[in-house]
């Protein structure tokens, strides 16, 4: 058989199976004699760029033409019924013919469908792929039925292969092994093993599907070619291409996975909507992942979404437990990654403890469960201790440099200022310790001879805590007002039951203190 190429049928010569050389011969008879044809001698038909049909004596034209018609619509070449009944005109005009070709046959499968065998088919092979198809749609197929089915065809009309094709196997080294089973298409089953091996990281690539689906075309039918790379505009958020190496549920996941962690509006319905346009035109293994859950005893449950990384979770997570007192590490989190890797796609590791040292001033470094905003405070506040204040600048540029590395759950704290009748106004920066402030502040009113009591101390604190991370919140009593030289003492303002010292809070100066890229939890 030649190679497949759609098949315009035209009679181009006939050719002598015996016969002097040189002569064009009909049945071994020179073109214009009247010898009879020798007993052993064959008609032979010629169908360029599809092959040669020889009828041997004995045999019967129509059978050897539906046996050649099934072999050339195996390999892709377009014949249809007209085409046979040509073939079978010209044998027939030149030798007895005893039937006409076969006609569609038909086979009613329950609860799957209709099988239509054209006269150009071979049975088996239509049996393989209708199964194949049905598996493809998600019916349970099995062998058993795939004979049942074949007996009954073959008892109605030619059949050229009695038997269906059995299973095949292909060892793909550091890859593994692939099976494709009687009812299951080639094409699907590479697509489902590049699939898989792309989401386990493991290399691969289309010259490698292409050669594994090769060496079972070579063994057995196969009815459709591999799946080509497909491209999906998805507005606003960019395009998402799914090749043939590739599970369309993966990349939908990975695409939706990496909106979401930049900040964009992904839904399960955008997810559904782009698996139904890839799902219309190559195969599909298995749904976008469902929401997972798991509870962490004595913490909480962290749930991860169809559009969110399982990692970005797992940090977001640890960092709001760690806040909350619990007592988080490396271990508990590569655990709780463990457990959602295992049931879904996942496109990242943990991020690992990072490191930023200041020159002169020294190192900053944040635990994959800890905040960054809180870790860089800390640091400038325990700088401006040791003599080295830092500029908001400088904060702003470290909250920038581990941002872009790893998850942050909220930027610097806002300044806040409190502005209280007859005290004055109390100015905390980010890297100041709200407590430490608050005692400051007091310290400060008591050497200007203004006595301040311990219930206005606790209000200006619990406004500020009420707004940002407070650590201690212990105060320690403030000193005693200073007694001015050649002046009586201020003495405290006496405040009857109920009555308190009245606390304003002024708009902050608005210095930009939030850490580009940072999001809520």
């Amino acid at each position: 058989m030649a190679s497949a190429t759609p098949m315009a049928l035209r009679l181009v010569r006939l050719l002598a199976l015996a016969g002097g050389a040189g002569a064009i011969t009909v049945n071994g008879v020179p073109l214009g004699g009247v010898a009879p044809a020798p007993p052993q001698a064959g008609l032979t038909l010629q169908l360029e760029g599809v092959g040669n049909l020889t009828v041997l004596s004995g045999e019967e034209p129509a059978l050897a033409v539906e046996r050649f018609a099934a072999k050339a619509s195996e390999a892709g070449h377009a014949v249809n019924a007209a085409t046979m009944d040509s073939m079978l005109g010209w044998f027939c005009a030149r030798r007895a013919c005893r039937r006409a070709v076969a006609g569609p046959v038909s086979l009613n499968v329950t609860g799957v469908g209709s099988l239509t065998v054209a006269p150009f088919e071979d049975p088996a092979h239509a049996v393989e792929r209708f199964a194949a198809r049905a598996t493809a749609a998600g019916v349970a197929f099995n062998v058993e039925t795939m004979v049942a089915m074949l007996d009954r065809l073959c008892a109605r009309r030619s059949c050229f292969r009695k038997s269906i094709a059995g299973p095949l196997s292909l060892a793909v080294e550091r890859l593994g092994n692939l099976t494709v089973l009687p009812f299951e298409d080639p094409a699907d089953r590479v697509e489902y093993f590049g699939g898989r091996a792309t989401d386990a990281g493991a290399p691969i690539n289309v010259r490698t599907l292409d050669a594994m689906y090769a060496w079972f075309c070579d063994r057995r039918s196969c009815f459709r070619p591999l799946a080509r790379p497909w491209t999906l505009e998805v507005k606003p958020l960019g395009n998402v291409t799914v090749l043939a190496t590739q599970e369309p549920a993966y990349m939908v996941e990975k695409f939706a996975a990496a909106a979401t962690a930049a900040g964009a509006d992904v839904t399960g319905e955008t997810m559904r909507s782009m698996m139904a346009w890839f799902c219309d035109r190559r195969s599909c293994h298995r749904p976008v992942a469902p929401p997972l859950t798991l509870a962490l005893t004595g913490v909480g449950n962290v749930t991860v979404r169809p559009w969110q990384e399982p990692a970005e979770r797992v940090e977001r997570f640890s960092i709001a437990a760690a806040a909350a007192g619990a007592a988080m590490n490396v271990e508990t989190m590569a655990d709780m990654l463990a457990y959602f890797c295992a049931r879904r796609a996942c496109f990242r590791p943990l991020r690992p403890p990072l490191t930023l040292g200041l020159e002169g001033v020294g190192n900053v470094t944040v635990a994959p469960f800890e905040d960054v905003a809180p870790r860089v405070e800390g640091f400038a506040a325990a700088a401006a201790r040791a003599g080295r204040a830092l500029a908001v600048d400088d904060l702003n540029a470290m909250m920038a440099w581990f941002c872009a590395r790893r998850v942050c759950a909220r930027g610097l704290a806002p300044p806040l200022e409190l502005t209280v009748d007859g005290l004055g106004t109390l100015k905390v920066e980010p890297w100041m310790d709200p407590t430490d402030s608050v005692e400051h502040f007091a310290a400060q009113v008591a050497a200007a001879g203004v006595a301040v009591d311990g219930e206005t101390m606790v209000e200006m604190l619990t406004w500020i805590c009420e707004r940002r991370a407070c650590g201690r919140t212990q105060l320690r009593p403030p000193p005693p007002p200073k007694q001015l030289a050649g002046t009586p003492g201020r003495s405290p303002r006496r405040r009857g039951p109920g009555r308190r010292r009245r606390c304003v809070a002024l708009a902050a100066e608005r210095r930009p203190v939030a850490a580009a890229g940072t999001r809520a939890a």
